[in-house]
């Protein structure tokens, strides 16, 4: 089989190329291994001590797409892959969250067999482009660059020493027995036993499906309301032990009331980060006001803003923001310095796609990959520059 790149090559030399699969022809039987397929598993780390390579993936070429151009000479062949090795996640909401939309890869430690899984919903897009003989897209998320790789090996070290601190710390300073029991970490079930000195000994066992939950929660757009952003220590651990002590005298009472204590900054809890942050609580709109440091719904922020005059952009040319109201003033002083900050962020980053595109052939595969990279980053420069150009008006600075 001919390399990807001697064929993007003959394209350009043999005429122009038809974006259709018509006419195809998929061959079932395995071509000889060739340098994309055998490298499209595994994946380089380079280190002080030359790097390491490990697999990421087990999906081999099981056949071939056959794409024809204009001419007869214009024929370019790419692989199809089996995709049989990835493990179909239940279709339940804790899997099947939007943000799960690319192929996962569990291991245990760099030397094991990876694990692959993905939601019913973006495996059967995959499959869904190969039967409709799109194979680019599924060749891209299923090469090693594209496969997100969580190692247990290191989680695992990590809870088997904090398990030791935590047997060994007793929590309970009138008694002998003050420990508290950790019994599950995330994914890691300790399964305590307990022998005729009542020590403790883990026999630790580990579900991925608990592991693959919590990461579907990470990955996914957080709730827009505020109390639902939060994932309660409960849902992820369990722990038992707890014995109820009589505090010293300068410490803070035990005694629990059935009085339930103000919210401070109602009704999100936490001041604002800046002035006019917004916040949904219970489907409804807060907005932060900085000089009255407190949480207000949108319409009252609005008639506070009408009572006192603030004034966003009305001719004023002082170079400040039209009230006079220094704390204001600052405020959008703030804004500015922050929309500026965003746009250099923004400008290095198309610079740094930018000069990675110049850098490629003509012809590389790369292309493929940092063509689309470099449209969005110059989209979101533009949009930086436009967000800070309106603000320098909105308040005068321009």
């Amino acid at each position: 089989m001919a390399s990807l790149s001697s064929n993007y090559n003959l394209i350009a030399t043999g005429g122009e190329f038809i974006d259709s699969m018509d006419p195809t022809t998929i061959i079932e039987s395995v071509p000889a291994p060739s340098l994309y397929e055998s490298e499209r598993n595994f994946r380089r780390i380079e280190d002080e001590n030359d790097g390491r390579t490990f697999s990421v993936a087990d999906i081999n070429q099981i056949g071939e797409f056959t794409k024809n151009g204009k001419y007869s000479q214009n024929v370019v062949t790419i692989p199809k892959f089996d995709l049989s090795t990835i493990t179909v996640l239940p279709e339940d909401s804790e899997y099947n969250s939007d943000g799960l939309n690319f192929i996962l890869s569990i291991k245990d430690g760099e030397t094991s067999i990876p694990k692959l899984y993905a939601t019913k919903k973006y495996y059967d897009s995959l499959v869904s482009n190969y039967t409709n003989k799109k194979p680019f897209r599924v060749n891209l998320d299923t090469h090693e660059r594209s496969i997100v790789v969580i190692d247990i090996a290191p989680l695992k070290k990590q809870i088997a020493e904090l398990r030791e601190d935590e047997l060994s710390i007793n929590l309970n300073r009138e008694g002998t027995d003050g420990k508290i029991e950790i019994s599950r970490n995330v994914f890691e079930y300790a399964n305590y036993t307990k022998d005729a000195n009542n020590t403790l000994t883990a026999n630790p066992t580990y579900e991925i499906s608990d592991l693959v939950k919590y990461i579907s929660w990470v990955v996914n757009k957080p709730s827009g309301d505020y109390n639902k952003q939060l994932l309660y220590a409960g849902m992820i651990g369990d722990w038992t032990g707890e014995i109820e002590e009589t505090p010293n005298e300068d410490e803070p009472s035990n005694v629990v009331t059935t009085d339930t204590p103000p919210i401070i900054y109602p009704p999100v809890g936490r001041v604002g980060i800046s002035d006019e942050e917004q916040v949904f609580v219970s489907g409804i709109l807060y907005v932060w006001n900085l000089t009255l440091n407190k949480w207000q719904t949108e319409s009252e922020r609005d008639d506070w803003d009408l009572d006192n005059n603030v004034n966003t952009g009305s001719g004023n040319q002082s170079g400040n923001t039209g009230s006079g109201n220094p704390v204001l003033d600052a405020a959008a002083l703030a804004i500015i310095s922050r929309l500026e900050a965003a746009e250099t962020t923004a400008r290095n980053f198309y610079n740094q796609k930018k000069s990675e595109l110049d850098s490629l052939g003509t012809f590389s595969p790369r292309r493929l990959v940092l063509g689309p990279q470099v449209f969005a980053a110059n989209l979101a420069l533009e949009t930086a520059k436009a967000a800070l150009k309106a603000a320098k008006q909105l308040y005068g600075l321009l």
